[in-house]
């Protein structure tokens, strides 16, 4: 074989490797990009669920919208009305409305109301006041109503 003959076929394996190295990509190379894809999507759905500290800011929120209907209702119904935890359903009553806790969620006997479970919500806004514990798993968050004023606030 000349050297003349030696170039041309190096020359001809060369560009038969470069064209079929930019013709795509490989297997290996498409499953390890999948397998990042998957990687990747599981830790994201892992982030962005809630956390039960998320969940109970959440569910006190509720609860402070269902004592503030109640609360308005009295007011505007011009009569008190009253506001119950019923220990055997685990809901808070007012009003002729439930709203039903989550399973797992612990408030207590009482339902951190005073008088057995009722608080009397006044038309004036004023009531005897309660402090309405929330724990789920290990996290805690407290719901307090102002007897006075009637001022609702959660407090981690």
């Amino acid at each position: 074989m000349c050297q003349a003959e030696r170039r041309r076929l190096s020359c001809v394996w060369r560009a038969r490797w470069v064209r079929r190295a930019e013709s795509g990509a490989s297997v290996v190379e498409l499953l390890i990009a999948v397998a990042v894809m998957g990687l990747i999507a599981s830790v994201m759905i892992i982030a962005l669920q809630p956390t039960d500290r998320q969940r109970l800011r959440g569910l006190a929120s509720q609860i402070v919208l269902f004592i503030e209907e109640a609360r308005l209702s009295a007011a505007r119904t011009g009569g008190t009305v009253v506001l119950s935890f019923d220990r055997e359903a685990h809901a808070y009553e007012a009003g002729g409305r439930t709203f039903h806790l989550p399973n797992g969620v612990e408030v207590g006997r009482t339902g951190g109301l005073p008088n057995n479970g009722r608080l009397m919500l006044r038309p004036s806004g004023e009531s005897a006041g309660a402090e309405i514990p929330l724990a789920l798993g290990s996290d805690r968050v407290d719901i307090r109503l102002d007897w006075l004023t009637g001022r609702l606030e959660v407090q981690p």
